[in-house]
């Protein structure tokens, strides 16, 4: 995978375990799956430094205050020191489907179990 190097050297930098990454559902920035994490890089497109600043501060203020499953702030950065910097996140992964991979039909049939 193009990526894998530069998912490693996150990896490395927050003292993460090495693993093969997966890309994740489809969104605005790229999102990795990796073990029980979760990489998203946020590149120069959609303003991608902005929306960084807003998520980073939404898992790190908002979120912990939640008594509902969440992924949980690991880690953040940037790629690069100059240029176009690519800040990232780290997060957990939550068990279960993806919302992309469930169906409403399926899910209103397990409420009635």
């Amino acid at each position: 995978m193009f990526c894998q190097p530069y998912l490693n050297g996150v990896l490395r930098r927050h003292g993460l375990p090495l693993q093969q990454a997966t890309l994740g559902s489809a969104g605005t920035f790229p999102t990795f799956l990796i073990g029980d994490f979760a990489v998203k890089f946020f590149g120069r497109r959609f303003d991608g430094a902005e929306c960084f600043l807003i998520e980073r501060s939404l898992q790190t203020r908002i979120l912990p205050r939640l008594r509902l499953p969440t992924p949980r702030h690991v880690a953040a950065g940037h790629l690069f020191e100059t240029g176009s910097r690519w800040p990232y996140s780290v997060t957990t992964r939550l068990r279960g489907a993806a919302w992309c991979d469930c169906r409403p039909g399926r899910l209103a049939a397990r409420g009635r179990r």
